[in-house]
C-alpha cells in the first residue's frame, strides 16, 4: 500500500471506508478544495467532527511539508530521498 501511495497510485484498499478517506484526503491536497459529493461521502463516513480531524491532520502534516521545502531541509544522515527527482 505505501508503495502504492508512494507512485501516486490508488491502493486497494480493505474497506470502503478508507477509499472515501483516500479521495478526500487526495482531492484536497491536490486541488487545494472538496467537491460537494466527496464531501458528503466523507462526512457520512466519519461524521462531522472526525472530518475536521481528518482536515486538521492535514493541515498539519502539509504545513510541515512546506516548511521543511522552503527551508530546503535536508534529510538526516544515512537516508535516501522516496522520491528522487527522475
Amino acid at each position: 500500500m505505501v508503495e502504492a501511495l508512494r507512485k501516486g497510485e490508488t491502493p486497494d484498499f480493505d474497506s470502503p471506508d478508507e477509499r472515501v478517506i483516500h479521495d478526500f484526503s487526495r482531492e484536497l491536497v491536490f486541488t487545494h478544495r472538496v467537491g460537494n459529493d466527496t464531501y458528503a461521502r466523507a462526512r457520512d463516513v466519519l461524521g462531522e467532527t472526525q472530518l475536521v480531524e481528518l482536515v486538521a491532520t492535514i493541515a498539519y502534516y502539509t504545513t510541515v511539508c512546506i516548511t521543511l521545502n522552503a527551508f530546503d531541509v535536508p534529510l538526516a544522515e544515512g537516508m535516501e530521498d522516496p522520491f528522487p527527482d527522475t
